[in-house]
């Protein structure tokens, strides 16, 4: 064949070696060469995704202690407790019986697949953990409360306001004669 290395001989010899030596490195252009660029043309630190959609860097959670993590606290739950019912929502409580003396109230958030994807559950959650925070101080002590979201639960919460959304869980509570009211 014309014009092909014979076998075992490699075509970069036939590579001008005076072009390479001209271009350092071809790839990236010299630091001089986009002068005339505006000197903010570089990548400025991004915000990050918490700051630009206003959630901020909380960390205003339900603590671990006043939480259902266990599988068998929620089944103890689900099995020996009893529930009420809201169109968007499940409550079941549990009087448990506390060996360590703690009576703080404890909280498990149950939210299936069928609600919606992981980033829905995980907002779903939330929301419903920041409710429970500030209901804490006047629900009964002494119990274990799970809450279900039920499927239109994040439409509810995209459009309800805040106040809304704190109702709704409060009437459950309420309808279970298990908030403390205060005058």
């Amino acid at each position: 064949m014309v014009g092909l290395p014979e076998k075992g001989r490699f075509r970069e010899a036939h590579i001008s070696a005076k072009y390479q030596e001209e271009k350092e490195n071809p790839r990236f252009p010299p630091e001089d060469e986009y002068e005339s660029r505006a000197p903010c043309h570089k990548a400025q630190a991004s915000q990050g995704q918490e700051e630009a959609i206003g959630l901020g860097t909380s960390t205003a959670t339900v603590e671990k202690k006043h939480r259902l993590t266990r599988s068998a606290d929620f089944q103890r739950v689900y099995r020996q407790g009893k529930s009420v019912a809201g169109r968007y929502a499940v409550l079941y409580y549990f009087e448990r019986v506390s060996e360590s003396g703690d009576e703080a109230p404890r909280l498990g958030v149950s939210v299936s697949k069928k609600v919606g994807g992981a980033v829905v559950r995980n907002q779903v959650k939330r929301v419903l953990k920041e409710i429970f925070r500030g209901l804490q101080e006047r629900l009964a002590p002494n119990y274990d409360y799970v809450i279900i979201a039920r499927h239109g639960l994040p439409d509810f919460l995209e459009k309800s306001r805040h106040e809304d959304i704190v109702e709704m869980i409060e009437d459950l509570f309420r309808r279970a004669n298990l908030i403390q009211e205060t005058d």
